[in-house]
């Protein structure tokens, strides 16, 4: 892997999750791969495959021209990474003789419209839902592995945050969408983000102490340089999700900051953390609720899992060894003899 030139492409939008690819390509060139992160979103806004069927099918100019742009990266490059899967035509990529590595966080609702048309035509996929990896095998993916998305922030970061000893002074913390409403209409109807407002809106009435930031929450947004400060002073973190997972970064960023998790999708949960022992898993709003109050009530316990989950984090899913991993995980698929 070393000797081989790698494109990683990305069409995230956000400025935060726009840092988390640039910080992650920086930290894999220091370990001596030679990358090239190419941000899609300078040409092309993420687009829905029967959008982008219809944009390739009448050779759009916009799409022309990201492809143009494009096609300079990977007529160069040994591996091809294309990070959460969007905006890229299996029928162009066919073109390429790069080894192919597709990846999504599929929510599987939104999966026919993503992944499931491209992501036959890729060589591996490493997909960040574990609960999605044999959908992949379904549809004729024969190289499929898990890939976690880890903290979306710098393992330094992390770590200056909280050796500056913070207060734990916020008993229970949020962040994300009340509403999980979409900036996309037609992916928030595909998903069914609308079914999270009653789970929200009875969590807000149950727990009092709930710090909550985001889309539709009364305190509004947090800016993105003062969440890893509320992370850090935060006891427990609720984690809830749009459908299938785990697989967001909340995942990742409440253990990294020592938080306490209390996450749904509580079956795939067990694959990537250990029930009871680095994080709490719920089925239900009243299973959620208790949870709290229980550990609430019982911080040594509740610091306990908290602590055995921050070691979880920095051994399996902090910068470096996630990039071992997949390392590992790519030469594996690329081994001779492995279908």
């Amino acid at each position: 892997m070393r000797n081989k030139k790698i494109l990683y492409l990305h069409s995230n939008t956000g400025e935060l999750t726009k840092r988390y690819h640039v910080n992650r390509v920086t930290l894999w060139k220091q370990l001596g791969y030679d990358v090239t992160l190419f941000d899609s979103t300078r040409h092309l806004d993420l687009t829905l495959f029967p959008s982008l069927d219809r944009m390739w099918r009448r050779r759009d100019p916009i799409l022309m021209a990201f492809y143009e742009a494009l096609c300079q990266e990977l007529v160069r490059c040994d591996i091809f990474i294309h990070f959460n899967g969007a905006n890229i035509h299996p029928e162009y990529l066919d073109q390429f003789s790069c080894i192919k590595v597709y990846h999504c966080a599929d929510d599987p609702d939104s999966s026919n419209v993503l992944s499931r048309p491209v992501a036959p035509h890729y060589d591996i996929c490493a997909i960040s839902n574990i609960a999605c990896l044999d959908l992949y095998r379904q549809w004729g993916c024969k190289k499929v592995f898990f890939w976690p998305l880890g903290s979306i922030f710098p393992d330094e970061v992390i770590e200056r945050i909280l050796g500056e000893a913070p207060t734990r002074t916020a008993p229970v913390v949020f962040v994300g969408s009340k509403y999980g409403v979409s900036s996309i209409p037609l992916l928030g109807r595909l998903l069914g983000l609308y079914k999270r407002r009653s789970f929200m809106s009875a969590l807000e009435r149950r727990v009092s102490c709930l710090v909550a930031y985001g889309p539709q929450w009364k305190n509004g947004f947090l800016p993105d340089d003062q969440l890893p400060r509320l992370y850090a002073s935060a006891i427990l973190g609720v984690n809830k999700h749009n459908s299938t997972g785990p697989i967001n970064f909340r995942l990742y960023d409440l253990p990294a900051f020592g938080v306490l998790q209390i996450c749904d999708c509580k079956d795939n949960l067990a694959s990537v953390y250990r029930l009871n022992e680095e994080v709490v898993g719920y089925d239900s709003l009243n299973e959620c609720v208790d949870a709290i109050g229980y550990y609430l009530s019982h911080p040594e316990e509740a610091g306990r899992i908290a602590a055995q989950g921050r070691e979880r984090f920095k051994r399996d899913y902090s910068s470096i060894p996630l990039w071992k991993t997949f390392v590992a995980n790519l030469e594996r698929c690329l081994a001779p003899g492995q279908s």
